[in-house]
């Protein structure tokens, strides 16, 4: 038997009753939603390294795009992060890596 602290307690019985379920459904359902939910794969510790080679060999191609990985394989390239990040995330890509790639010379943006 798990023990909740008051407040918890009433919280879950009060979303129980507005969804017309019991507690033992509610918990149910929480436990099956979490655990439905993508893993990232282990990570490879060249990942990383590998990433970097591939910026360092193409990013000229890219500049003023944003790149996106799953893990060190180059997905795509565009203007909108978001919709990039978004395609990845459709394509099962649970935490895609992105990047924004600007000239050398350019001076880091620190605010106003």
């Amino acid at each position: 038997m798990i023990q909740l602290a008051p407040d918890v307690e009433n919280a879950v019985r009060d979303e129980a009753a507005s969804r017309g379920i019991s507690i033992d459904v509610l918990i149910r359902e929480a436990l099956d939603a979490i655990r439905a939910k993508p893993t990232p794969a282990p990570r490879d510790p060249t990942t990383h390294e590998v990433r970097a080679r591939w910026i360092a060999e193409h990013s000229k191609e890219y500049l003023g795009q944003w790149i996106v990985f799953d893990g060190a394989r180059f997905l795509a390239s565009g203007h909108n992060a978001k919709e990039l990040f978004d395609n990845a995330r459709a394509q099962g890509v649970v935490i895609p890596a992105m990047l924004f790639v600007s000239a050398d010379d350019d001076l880091p943006f620190a605010g106003w």
